[in-house]
């Protein structure tokens, strides 16, 4: 499991929930020229009383992951919370984690750990 949190200025103040999962889905829907990664299901879902927070979800396969074994891929989770501040819309916080594992292996004790860390995200001040 990693986990990580990247924090600072939007280039554009966004007009509406829509736009800002339509901005956040172009993002993290990137997995590289390269080839390693094979995207299988992703979901973008707008959360907050504001809508300034998108949560994401994305399943993958690693194809080149070392440590592979016999398994021709390893699953691969990535689930986030971008969120706009509310009274500063520009200021935003993108805090995730994300999972590979062998094919099979369970990940709920995981998840729940992650899921404690994007259900910490408060905002103060300005």
């Amino acid at each position: 499991m990693q986990a990580g949190a990247v924090e600072g200025q939007t280039a554009r103040t966004y007009g509406g929930a829509d736009e800002l999962a339509e901005s956040v889905r172009t993002m993290k829907s990137q997995w590289g020229a390269d080839g390693r990664y094979r995207n299988i299901k992703e979901t973008y879902e707008v959360e907050g009383e504001q809508g300034n927070c998108v949560r994401y979800r994305l399943y993958a396969e690693d194809t080149q992951a070392k440590g592979r074994g016999a398994h021709p891929s390893l699953p691969l989770l990535s689930v986030g919370r971008l969120c706009l501040h509310p009274r500063a819309r520009k200021h935003a916080v993108d805090l995730y984690y994300s999972i590979r594992s062998a094919p099979d292996f369970a990940t709920a004790d995981l998840e729940t750990e992650g899921e404690a860390l994007l259900g910490s995200l408060q905002f103060s001040g300005p």
